[in-house]
C-alpha cells in the first residue's frame, strides 16, 4: 500500500495519510502536544474554497488565498475573480512581453499607474541623468564600468538593460557590433546567450528557447504569416 494510499491512525479521521501515520492536522497536534484533540472544525480541512463556483485550493478559514485576502481587507468575497492569462501579449503597440496584469507587461503596467504615455522612450539617458553623473573608468578588458546604486556594473550591460526594461540573464552577454569595446551606443549592443553546457539535443534546446524566449519566437512567427 503507497502513501497515497492511506489513511490517518486516529480513529474516525478518514484524511490522507502525511507523516507517522497520521493526517497532517493530527500530525501538527502531535508536534504542538494537543494529540489527538478536539474534532476538526468543519472547514478546518476544507480541501476546496467554500464560496460557490470557486475552484481554489484552501488556505484558511474554508477559504483559498484569494477570498482569504479579501476577507481580511474586508472587500466582497463574491466579486469575480480576474483570471489572468500570463501567455497572452501585452496590449502596448509594439510591444511583445508578455501579460502580466492588466493585459500589460510589468513595464507598461508601471506606466499606467503613473499616468506616464507608452510612447515615452524607454530610457532617457540625456534628459533624467540616470547615468550621466557616474564616474566610468576602463577595465584591463577595455570595459567601461563604474558604480550605479551601489553596485559594480559595466556600461554596455546597464545599457542594454535601461533600454529594454529587464534585467540580464545570467547566460546572456551583451556583444559590441563593431568589436570597440566602449562604444556603448544602444544600436551597437546586440544581445548574445549562451547556453550551458555547450552541447544540447535538439529537444532540449527548442525546451529551453521556449522557456526564455517565447515572447522573441511570438512575435518572429507572426511576422512571418502571409
Amino acid at each position: 500500500m503507497t502513501a497515497q494510499t492511506k489513511t490517518c491512525s486516529v480513529d474516525g479521521c478518514e484524511r490522507p495519510f502525511w507523516a507517522n501515520n497520521l493526517c497532517d492536522g493530527h500530525y501538527s497536534r502531535k508536534r504542538r502536544g494537543k494529540f489527538p484533540g478536539p474534532p476538526f472544525r468543519k472547514h478546518e480541512f476544507h480541501e476546496g474554497c467554500r464560496i460557490e463556483g470557486c475552484e481554489g485550493v484552501h488556505a484558511a478559514q474554508g477559504l483559498c488565498n484569494t477570498h482569504y485576502q479579501r476577507l481580511r481587507r474586508g472587500h466582497d468575497l463574491y466579486k469575480p475573480i480576474k483570471k489572468i492569462n500570463k501567455n497572452v501579449i501585452c496590449l502596448a503597440e509594439d510591444c511583445s512581453m508578455p501579460n502580466y496584469s492588466r493585459g500589460y507587461c510589468s513595464f507598461h503596467l508601471q506606466r499606467l499607474k503613473r499616468g506616464k504615455p507608452f510612447s515615452d522612450p524607454r530610457i532617457p539617458m540625456n534628459t533624467t541623468g540616470l547615468v550621466e553623473n557616474i564616474s566610468w573608468t576602463k577595465n584591463r578588458g577595455g570595459y567601461l564600468r563604474g558604480r550605479w546604486r551601489k553596485r559594480v556594473v559595466l556600461q554596455h550591460r546597464l545599457f542594454w538593460e535601461l533600454h529594454h526594461g529587464r534585467e540580464l540573464k545570467p547566460f546572456e552577454n551583451v556583444h559590441h557590433k563593431n568589436g570597440i569595446r566602449d562604444d556603448n551606443r544602444i544600436e551597437n549592443l546586440e544581445l548574445w546567450t549562451k547556453p550551458q553546457p555547450a552541447g544540447q539535443r535538439p529537444e532540449d534546446l527548442v525546451e529551453w528557447v521556449l522557456e526564455h524566449y517565447r515572447e522573441l519566437i511570438i512575435e518572429k512567427l507572426e511576422s512571418s504569416r502571409p
